[in-house]
């Protein structure tokens, strides 16, 4: 967890403050409207928002082998440029089975001691993250979908070759 020192230390100061600190994390591949609007609306859940760009190995392991198009360093340049966001880190997780991944995240969350999960739209890993933020105490909120995704963009390009 030593990557995620400079996170929870800027969580901390956040917390002296008695700044709400929420957290999103995933892909971000391809930003489109989608992305800033969940972006958006997460931000409005708390006063900071911190956010998780997946690493390009953890996207692999969830998108495949033909993912990520932008590299990690790039999203999170792009992710950091918007608006809402306070602060962006890369998830540095490549493993493979979700039990690993669940184990990993609720150290992750518990060891930033953010206040709110926040989550686009629903998927697998939804009852997932509620389960850790349940046990962490952390508060979890769907915000739901926006439109749009990288894969339907991906697709719409591809028919169009």
């Amino acid at each position: 967890m030593d990557q995620y020192r400079k996170v929870a230390k800027y969580i901390s100061d956040c917390h002296r403050k008695s700044l709400k600190v929420v957290l999103l994390h995933g892909v971000f591949d391809l930003l489109h409207v989608g992305h800033l609007n969940v972006l958006t609306e997460a931000k409005k859940l708390g006063d900071i928002l911190v956010v998780g760009v997946d690493s390009d190995d953890l996207v692999k392991s969830i998108k495949g082998t033909s993912r990520p198009i932008v590299p990690l360093e790039n999203r999170m340049q792009l992710v950091e440029g918007l608006k809402p966001v306070d602060m962006v880190f890369g998830v540095e997780l490549d493993l493979k089975t979700r039990e690993l991944r669940e184990e990993y995240f609720q150290e992750l969350y518990g060891y930033l001691n953010i206040d709110v999960v926040a989550s686009g739209k629903p998927d697998y890993w939804s009852p997932v993250q509620l389960k850790i933020c349940n046990n962490l105490g952390i508060q979890y909120v769907v915000i739901g979908d926006f439109g749009g995704s990288t894969s339907e963009i991906i697709a719409r390009v591809a028919s169009k070759s």
